[in-house]
């Protein structure tokens, strides 16, 4: 857990406001009803392609019956929602009527039965307008249509209120609107003046026609940006909403965005799941089914907060190899099914989504198989009979007394924020099994937090944001302290920072030349980003990983694979946590791609140590780090500041339509070492990403163990003034205990 301190106080009694869940859990699977079958010619679509056979035999989805007998047999294997992959083809069932009209029919036909199951499109085209949402019922779309013909069956998927369908990605998500003007009047009514918002932002704008929205800056011109942004979006939508309600008569629209399991483009949780239908990712994850955890937790309890769903993904597995070249296999492991429905469990999501019941030619059926038999559907019912027996509420029910974590998004519309400081919060409040309830930043106002004992505020570095009624979180906090009887675990850039994460402390070296040394003995780590593993070293701004294969004959590096990541994917600042060799002049060195020119500050532990020029194409990039930056450190912060941000889908939208991630250098490796130390050299020291902490001898006395294992977290050095209870292996001070007439402050 990243290291946090405690403080005491007392508060007034309330009740946060309760959160909101569906009556039963979803258990949801995309249903596929492409498959057409000649039984006398013995002849169809299915033959060539198919990656598994169903046990059942093939199979014709232009027929009521057939839809029938497939939409029966997942009900009987325990799944409650299909969602249709549309992909807005003709399609035609029996007697020439839409073929989703017959795949309706048969799922009325099966909760006719008595199965509680309902059906629902998944937009898999692209005929989703993602600006201008109201389009989609005014230019009579896909969903102005389903919305008519099919929104009122009792077999339709409806959401708090509201019909309700999901997006693919291949048709995008909510696009950004840049509107400067707009902006302007918009932080005009907020803040009256522009010496007022100066004073606020720690900026020196003349005036507010200076502003621009700009979601790569890093502070309040970001995080007002983000604001503004989800203003305009909440604005399209209930515009989309009043002509549901005006032209079909209907209540509105929710709509489930296939946007993965992280913050929507870095911007924080609460927001979207508010604004939105909730998140779901449709490919999920290709990994272990532990990964991104937190971020999995998170976006449950927001949104049940948020009054929606997040649809966890499931996934057994995947085989494309008769459909692509040269194509993608995820064999079944063992017990990984059986995990990633325990985690979900586990994570009290109200929503799982298969990763489809039917996907024949992609080999992702849950569907019964000659290949995998029926072991996949017997595992996925023993999971959903229990879910559906014991679901309430979506989870446990809360009670005065209890902890609240502080879900504080302005780690991320700030843009400077460490994630890592909530994630590890909320793993470490759940593997000591503390019974806490989630507190949204919005929330965070006296009357709702009165009710809590404890509140655990991860700060990330960059302090808190604003609540529902424009207060500053850091104000209520204190307020909440001032009363006594509570307790308040912060961290780094908590209540005692004032800046709101905007201070530009630190960066005052230049990379001036070393003072002679002595030689120090050889000492090389070397990291290949975009492999397995590089997450060791990752803090923020990376994208993905990304192989682009063997690099050209003659070019550096060549004969070995060119993995990479986009840096910095989001913002301007990629940050990196490596090793290092104390009190000696090192070298940084990385090796990357650039599609523009750029300008690149280095800063090491919050030292400036170069200025480098990011030019075409790959090359190494080289800057020192003195002594007396890394001073005793075994561990060091590196920091790239991108002076601009390149976007590709802005620079070049012909040439890279749709792509908004912020592309400034593919990132191929990173190595520090001594000078004697050859360029890209690969035989590097081993490395665990983890350190040892030491507790004082006062808390020894009650403490389990003298020493324990830390996340490798960002921390500065800073003049301690309290009690110490723990310090890190470098001496620097983990956790202190701060006494004054009213509270006790443990912060590092």
């Amino acid at each position: 857990m990243r290291p946090l301190g405690w403080m005491l106080g007392t508060a007034l009694l309330a009740h946060a406001v309760a959160a909101q869940t569906p009556d039963r859990p979803i258990i949801g699977a995309v249903f596929f009803y492409w498959y057409e079958w000649d039984e006398e010619a013995e002849w169809g679509n299915w033959l060539g392609a198919v990656h598994n056979t169903p046990l059942f035999g093939y199979y014709d989805n232009r027929k009521l019956q057939d839809n029938f007998r497939s939409l029966l047999l997942a009900a009987d294997w325990g799944i409650t929602h299909f969602f249709l992959d549309y992909w807005g083809h003709d399609w035609r069932g029996e007697n020439n009527e839409p073929r989703e009209t017959t795949v309706l029919k048969a799922a009325e036909k099966v909760r006719s039965l008595g199965y509680p199951i309902f059906i629902g499109y998944y937009q898999d085209g692209t005929n989703f307008a993602m600006r201008g949402f109201w389009r989609n019922i005014s230019e009579r779309r896909d969903t102005y249509r389903w919305l008519r013909d099919y929104a009122r069956s009792p077999a339709w998927t409806w959401l708090f209120g509201k019909p309700f369908q999901m997006v693919y990605a291949r048709n995008g998500v909510p696009e950004l609107t840049i509107d400067h003007e707009g902006f302007q009047a918009w932080l005009r009514q907020r803040y009256g003046s522009i010496g007022k918002l100066n004073a606020e932002w720690g900026t020196n704008f003349r005036d507010f026609n200076e502003i621009r929205m700009d979601f790569n800056a890093v502070g309040f011109q970001r995080a007002m940006s983000i604001a503004y942004q989800y203003e305009r979006w909440q604005r399209d939508w209930e515009r989309l909403e009043q002509l549901v309600r005006d032209e079909l008569g209907l209540p509105g629209l929710r709509v489930s965005f296939d946007i993965g399991y992280a913050p929507f483009r870095n911007f924080g949780f609460e927001r979207f799941a508010r604004v939105f239908g909730g998140p779901h990712s449709y490919a999920g994850i290709f990994g272990q089914p532990h990964e991104q955890d937190a971020e999995r937790f998170l976006q449950a309890a927001v949104t049940r907060k948020g009054g929606t769903v997040f649809f966890d993904h499931l996934k057994h597995r995947y085989f494309d190899w008769n459909i692509r070249v040269p194509g993608t296999a995820y064999p079944p492991e063992p017990h990984h099914f059986d995990r990633f429905w325990v985690g979900n469990l586990m994570r009290f999501v109200d929503g799982v989504l298969h990763l489809s019941w039917n996907e024949w030619w992609e080999g992702s059926n849950l569907e019964p198989s000659f290949e995998g038999g029926k072991r996949f559907c017997e595992t996925n019912l023993l999971y959903s009979t229990i879910w559906q027996l014991t679901y309430r509420d979506g989870g446990r029910e809360t009670r005065d007394g209890e902890i609240g974590l502080l879900v504080n998004d302005w780690i991320f519309e700030h843009g400077g924020g460490d994630a890592a400081d909530l994630y590890n919060a909320v793993q470490g409040l759940r593997a000591v099994n503390a019974p806490f309830e989630i507190v949204l930043q919005s929330e965070a106002m006296p009357e709702n937090l009165r009710r809590y004992r404890v509140l655990v505020a991860p700060a990330g570095g960059v302090g808190f944001g604003f609540n529902a009624k424009g207060e500053r979180v850091d104000e209520v906090l204190r307020t909440w302290l001032q009363l006594g009887g509570r307790t308040l675990i912060t961290s780094q850039g908590g209540t005692r920072d004032m800046g709101h994460g905007t201070s530009k402390a630190g960066q005052s070296r230049s990379n001036a030349s070393p003072v002679p040394r002595p030689a120090p003995r050889p000492f090389n780590f070397f990291v290949d980003i975009g492999v397995v593993g590089d997450e060791a070293v990752l803090v923020q701004g990376f994208s993905g990983r990304q192989d682009w294969g063997k690099l050209p004959e003659g070019a550096f590096g060549a004969g070995s694979q060119a993995t990479v990541r986009w840096t910095p994917n989001i913002g301007n600042t990629t940050v990196l946590m490596l090793p290092s060799l104390p009190n000696a002049d090192l070298l940084l060195r990385w090796h990357g791609s650039a599609i523009w020119r750029d300008q690149l500050r280095v800063f090491v532990n919050e030292q400036l140590v170069g200025e480098v020029a990011v030019e075409l194409g790959w090359r190494v990039y080289e800057v020192r780090l003195p002594a007396e930056v890394v001073a005793n450190a075994g561990v060091i912060e590196v920091r790239f500041e991108f002076a601009e941000a390149h976007i590709p889908g802005e620079k070049d939208p012909q040439r890279f339509r749709g792509e908004q991630r912020v592309c400034n250098l593919a990132l191929d490796w990173v190595q520090i070492c001594t000078p004697n130390v050859s360029v890209g050299e690969r035989k590097s020291i081993k490395w665990q990403p983890t350190e040892l902490a030491e507790f004082s001898d006062e808390v020894r006395k009650v403490a389990y163990a003298k020493q324990f294992r830390t996340p490798l977290l960002r921390r500065r050095a800073v003049a301690p003034f309290g009690k110490i209870l723990s310090t890190y292996s470098d001496n620097i001070p983990r956790d202190i205990l701060i006494i004054n007439p009213q509270s006790q402050v443990p912060s590092p």
